[in-house]
C-alpha cells in the first residue's frame, strides 16, 4: 500500500513537471516578434536587382504646422476646409470673443477718457502757467517801483503813498507765489492724466492681445491639411486633443522612409531609390535623397507618433518625391525600393558602428 502510494506521488511529480515544460515553450513560441515593415500590396519588382524594402510616409517638405488654441473657450465658426489654400496671417476658426471683443470696447472707451481729461488738464496748465508769469511781472515792475522810490520816500512823495506803493508789491508778490503754485498743481494733474492714459493704453493692449488669442491664424503659407474644430465645440486650454487646424506646403512633397536595423549596414546615401503607390503597382516614382541621419533610433509608428517600438530600430532618410504621376495625399504610406549596396561606403558603415550595430 506504501509503495503504491509512492508510486503514485512521483507520478504526479512527473506530471507537473510536463506540465511546466509545455507552458514554457508555449509563452516562448506566441512571444509577439518585432515589428518589420515590408513593402505591402501587389507591388512589381524594383528595376535593381537586390533592393532594402521599407515602407515610407508622405509629408510636406515643410514642417506641418498645427493651430490650436490658448486660451479657454468654444469654436464660434470654422472658415476652412482641407485642401483649402491660405497664406500666412489668414483667418482658420475663431472661439466665441464676446467677452474679449467687450473688454476691448471697455478699455478704448477709458483710454477715450483719459486722452480726453489729458487734454483738459493741458489747456489749465497752461493758463495756469500764463496767469502765473503774468503775476511774475507784475510783481517784479512793482517791486522795481518801490525800489525806485524808496530814496525819494517823504519828500518827491509822501510816507503814505510809499507805504502804499510798497504795501501793493507785496500783495503782487504773493498773487505771483500763488499762481505759480496753481500752475505746479495744474501741471501735476496733467502728469496724472499721461499716467492714467499709459495705464489704459497698456490694458487696451492686453484687452487686444486676448481677443487676438480668439482668432487663430495661418502660421505660413500652404495648404489646409486636416480639420479638428467644430463650430460649438468647448476648449480648455492644455486638454490634450484640443481644437485644430494642420497646415503645411503641399507643392513640394518629401517621404520619410525607416530603413530597419538589420539593413542599414547596406544602405548608401548615393544608391537609387524609388517608391510605389500600393494599389497601383505600375506606377513609380523616383525618389532622390534629401537627408540621412547619421544614428539609429526607436522606430516610431506611422499610425500613432507617440509609439515608438522600443525593441526594433532604425535609420531614417528623407527623400524629394519628384515626377509622381499619381495623385499622393500627406500621410499616405508608400513601399520604398533601395539599391542594396554589399560594400557599403566607410562612411555608413562609421555610423551603424556609432550607433552600436555590427555592419
Amino acid at each position: 500500500m506504501t509503495r503504491g502510494l509512492f508510486r503514485l506521488h512521483w507520478v504526479y511529480y512527473a506530471g507537473a513537471v510536463a506540465a511546466l515544460i509545455f507552458a514554457g515553450m508555449s509563452v516562448a513560441t506566441s512571444a509577439p516578434k518585432p515589428e518589420r515593415r515590408e513593402p505591402q500590396g501587389d507591388v512589381t519588382a524594383p528595376d535593381f536587382a537586390a533592393a532594402i524594402a521599407a515602407t515610407g510616409v508622405v509629408e510636406p517638405a515643410s514642417e506641418v504646422r498645427t493651430v490650436t488654441p490658448d486660451i479657454d473657450g468654444v469654436v464660434g465658426k470654422v472658415f476652412v476646409k482641407p485642401g483649402d489654400r491660405i497664406a500666412a496671417g489668414d483667418l482658420l476658426f475663431i472661439l466665441d470673443d464676446g467677452r474679449a471683443f467687450a473688454d476691448v470696447r471697455r478699455s478704448e472707451a477709458r483710454l477715450a477718457r483719459t486722452k480726453a481729461e489729458i487734454a483738459l488738464r493741458q489747456a489749465e496748465a497752461k493758463a495756469a502757467h500764463a496767469r502765473a508769469e503774468a503775476a511774475r511781472l507784475d510783481a517784479a515792475r512793482l517791486r522795481a517801483s518801490v525800489e525806485r522810490f524808496r530814496p525819494l520816500a517823504g519828500d518827491a512823495i509822501s510816507a503814505e503813498q510809499f507805504d502804499q506803493m510798497a504795501a501793493d508789491a507785496e500783495a503782487a508778490a504773493f498773487a505771483w507765489r500763488s499762481a505759480r503754485e496753481a500752475a505746479h498743481a495744474a501741471a501735476a494733474a496733467a502728469d496724472a492724466a499721461q499716467e492714467e492714459a499709459a495705464v489704459a493704453d497698456a490694458e487696451l493692449a492686453e484687452a487686444k492681445a486676448a481677443h487676438a488669442q480668439t482668432m487663430l491664424r495661418a502660421p505660413i503659407d500652404g495648404a489646409v491639411l486636416r480639420v479638428d474644430a467644430r463650430a460649438g465645440e468647448a476648449v480648455r486650454a492644455g486638454d490634450a486633443a484640443p481644437p485644430s487646424v494642420s497646415v503645411g506646403d503641399i507643392d513640394t512633397l518629401n517621404l520619410r522612409v525607416e530603413i530597419d536595423e538589420a539593413n542599414a549596414p547596406f544602405f548608401s546615401p548615393r544608391a537609387k531609390a524609388e517608391a510605389a503607390v500600393r494599389g497601383a503597382p505600375g506606377a513609380r516614382i523616383a525618389l532622390t535623397l534629401v537627408s540621412a541621419d547619421a544614428m539609429l533610433k526607436p522606430r516610431a509608428n506611422f499610425r500613432d507618433a507617440s509609439v515608438e517600438a522600443v525593441d526594433s530600430r532604425a535609420l531614417e532618410a528623407r527623400y524629394a518625391i519628384s515626377g509622381a504621376g499619381v495623385r499622393l495625399y500627406s500621410g499616405q504610406l508608400l513601399d520604398v525600393y533601395i539599391a542594396r549596396d554589399n560594400g557599403a561606403g566607410t562612411e555608413q558603415r562609421q555610423a551603424t558602428a556609432d550607433a552600436g550595430l555590427r555592419p
